[in-house]
């Protein structure tokens, strides 16, 4: 019972978050890896999910509502300090500028949880070769 325990306590620990990319290209992994739990999901990401994979898009959907599994829907698009305009990026692709909203919201998480707690880590999860 207290390895449990301490499992639950590492996974409060790390933060994962989650691009375009990897969603598309990984939502078999998402779904059916329990360890990976207390992840956020952009609404950038879900947006884009729905425009490319309508049935990534539904299961990413159901998968929000397992409380067990603690996904974070951010609504990065909406929140002040993570809104970026598509202005800012114009004549640039899709998906530099969904690369530069992830970026900004991963930013605002890792300096926003700073100092919180001693054990907080936040990750990017990417499929972008230059992104890493």
């Amino acid at each position: 019972m207290a390895a449990a325990e301490d499992e639950q306590v590492r996974n409060r620990e790390r933060i994962y978050i989650v691009d375009h990319l990897f969603t598309l290209n990984q939502f078999d992994f998402i779904e059916n890896c329990e360890a990976l739990s207390n992840f956020v999901l952009p609404d950038t990401v879900l947006r884009y999910l729905n425009r490319k994979n309508i049935q990534s898009f539904h299961g990413m959907k159901n998968l929000i509502e397992q409380e067990q599994r603690q996904i974070y829907y951010f609504y990065n698009e909406n929140f002040k300090e993570t809104h970026v305009k598509d202005t800012q990026y114009a004549g640039k692709g899709l998906d530099y500028k969904l690369k530069r909203k992830m970026a900004v919201a991963y930013d605002w998480y890792f300096q926003h949880l700073q100092g919180l707690t001693k054990g907080n880590k936040v990750y990017l999860l990417t499929d972008s070769l230059k992104a890493k």
